[in-house]
């Protein structure tokens, strides 16, 4: 039988080794706590320091197993390629949070201080945001691209191959409104021009992307899932996020976002189009009220926000449900190679891999029994792929794939 070994989030010791991590002490005894029962027990993990004078690496981005990007403290960049790590130009000093590719031309890197960067396989370039909340997480697909931070701050890059913010410029929560139906003779049927807001009595706006036979009975109430400015126009930016907003993942034209209190929003087409919709119980409060660190996802079906005491929402069929990780870890870091394989990386050097055997619905975490202390903020990887496709193990479980830990100590682990 599997065993979990962590207890509370700490970590086993502290081991610091510059060679293979898992190898095993000498005459061929396993290390503490190793779980031998592992199909991939022979892999091992390797601890770096590419550059001792970062004291922190806090995000990662893998294009694929031969190139990586990492960032962290005062502008730190370095680039994982073909075995070597080198440092890449960032034209800041500023403490750089996350780093994300749509290939190796278009790479996105964010930070404190409304800090975007921009790369097109070179040095990375500073873009203008005109804002100065940190941010915290840039996500995206071919299809979009989001950066997120503090307050609530979500941009996106413009047309012009610059960034706007988005905030000012979305509705991010529903809120229905009625018009009692006002006659003008001038339009055929009755139909409605103006509306009238309950609670605003006598403050009438035009109508706004609704439907032209809007109130059919006379005396009708009509209502509409956005109201409208004095110009015409939608109100937008009326209501906004009240959450730090810490992370994402995106596939296609979907993305969520994740943050402080348990917030998780989706950018999907409903019944605003396409806009921000924040995702709570019925009775309008959060799911969690945990902090939400980290995103990951395989599909719509299937992602994941993760963060404070093992918390853990997962996305199933259009619907966000409670799990956690059987450890009372913070996890700061989420990916994988698919559902029945993914790791969890957190505070004091834990790293756990989930392969979903066991018993109940939050079992199959394991420890990967890494012995170092650092706190682990990101975790990311690729598949080894030969032969044009995936390698599969013998006993037909996940592909090998190299991965990367990052964190504080200016670590960085890797596993082949």
């Amino acid at each position: 039988m599997k065993r979990l070994v962590v207890a509370m989030g700490m970590s086993l010791g502290v081991w610091a080794c510059t060679q293979d991590c898992g190898a095993g002490l000498p005459g061929g005894l396993p290390l503490p706590g190793t779980n031998t029962s592992r199909p991939d027990a022979n892999d091992t993990w390797k601890v770096t320091t590419p550059d001792p004078s970062v004291e922190n690496w806090r995000g990662l981005w893998v294009a694929h197993a031969d190139l990586a990007y990492v960032v962290g403290d005062r502008g730190a960049i370095a680039r994982y390629e073909n075995g070597n790590w080198t440092r890449v130009a960032s034209g800041t000093e500023e403490n750089l949070e996350s780093v994300w590719g749509r290939d190796v031309n278009d790479i996105w890197a964010v930070g404190w201080n409304g800090t975007v960067l921009h790369s097109t396989g070179g040095d990375f370039t500073v873009m203008p945001t005109g804002i100065t909340s940190h941010l915290f997480s840039v996500f995206g697909s071919n299809d979009v691209v989001f950066m997120v931070g503090a307050e609530g701050a979500i941009l996106t890059p413009d047309a012009d191959g610059g960034v706007r913010v988005m905030t000012d410029e979305v509705t991010l929560r529903s809120f229905p409104v009625c018009e009692t139906r006002i006659e003008n003779p001038a339009q055929n049927g009755g139909i409605c021009t103006t509306y009238e807001i309950p609670g605003e009595p006598g403050v009438r706006y035009p109508l706004c992307g609704a439907p032209e036979e809007c109130c059919v009975n006379p005396g009708g109430t009509c209502c509409y899932g956005q109201r409208c400015d004095p110009d015409g126009g939608p109100l937008i930016g009326s209501v906004r996020l009240d959450a730090d907003l810490k992370s994402g993942w995106a596939s296609g034209n979907f993305a969520v976002a994740c943050g402080g209190g348990g917030a998780i929003y989706e950018w999907r087409d409903g019944d605003r189009g396409y806009a921000w919709y924040e995702m709570q119980l019925a009775e309008g409060v959060p799911f969690t009220r945990d902090s939400l660190v980290t995103a990951w996802g395989t599909s719509q079906d299937n992602v994941y926000c993760a963060g404070q005491d093992g918390r853990l929402m997962r996305r199933e069929g259009g619907d966000w449900v409670p799990r956690s990780i059987p450890t009372p870890v913070y996890v700061q870091g989420l990916w994988g190679t698919g559902r029945r394989d993914i790791y969890a990386v957190g505070f004091s050097g834990v790293v756990l891999r989930y392969d979903g055997f066991g018993v109940g619905r939050d079992a199959g975490w394991y420890d990967e029994d890494i012995h170092v202390d650092n706190h682990l903020r990101a975790v990311g990887g690729a598949r080894l792929d030969y032969d044009g496709g995936p390698r599969q193990t013998p006993d037909g479980g996940p592909p090998p794939a190299r991965v990367w830990v990052v964190g504080s100590g200016g670590v960085i682990l890797q596993k082949n």
